[in-house]
């Protein structure tokens, strides 16, 4: 069925609707390069040391630093507003 829908398309789409096939040769080529990497041991771990300090910050990281810095914001507003409702 996955072969029929990659190749002749389906009732409800065209052959290879997500473009599978058009990179296939390349993603081949550097998916039997990487696993040639494994071999090397040192080049490997060259290159996921290289891969982890390029890594940016995920999205739920900033999300969860932009909630902290609401929440703090709120609770530094609301003790302003207790200290002038109490006069100080």
């Amino acid at each position: 069925e996955l072969y029929f829908s990659l190749t002749d398309g389906a009732s409800w789409h065209s052959p290879d609707n997500y473009y599978l096939l058009g990179d296939l040769e390349s993603y081949v080529f550097e998916k039997l390069k990487c696993i040639g990497d494994f071999g090397d041991k040192k080049l490997i771990g060259k290159k996921m040391w290289l891969n982890m300090a390029n890594a940016g910050k995920f999205s739920s990281d900033r999300t969860i630093d932009d909630y902290i810095r609401v929440a703090d914001e709120s609770m530094y507003e609301e003790k302003q507003r207790a200290h002038r409702e109490m006069g100080m």
